[in-house]
């Protein structure tokens, strides 16, 4: 009897645990609407009040004087070419001697030979 009162205190806790879990992960995943910054609109734009619906416009103070909204004229991309990049003039130096490899255990006697081909026209 007493294996059957402690199996429904564990389930409890755990069917809870797990149900906050669950509901902790898919409220994580639902984005929240980001604010728009005020400092990021173009100046002269009126921004809306977060109750009005989209298409209505914000009345206008009194005493303030009306400014149409400007259309702004379309900026005329450049076409110049890009200019080369300035990288010093380099020359070839010959590689260092290999160095010596017998104070790891390295003798001349157990080395594979590798020879390097390169393609002439590639290069």
């Amino acid at each position: 009897m007493s294996n059957h009162s402690l199996r429904l205190v564990i389930k409890a806790p755990v069917l809870a645990l797990l149900f906050l879990a669950s509901f902790a992960v898919v409220t994580a995943q639902t984005p929240s609407p980001t604010p728009v910054n005020p400092a990021t609109r173009p100046p002269g734009e009126q921004t809306q009040p977060p109750t009005a619906p989209p298409a209505t416009q914000q009345p206008t103070p009194p005493g303030a004087e009306a400014v149409p909204a400007l259309s702004p004229t379309p900026i005329q991309p450049s076409t110049q070419e890009p200019r080369e990049p300035n990288f010093p003039q380099t020359q070839a130096q010959p590689v260092p001697p290999l160095p010596d490899l017998t104070r790891i255990g390295v003798l001349s006697s157990n080395c594979a030979r590798f020879r390097v081909y390169m393609n002439q026209s590639s290069a």
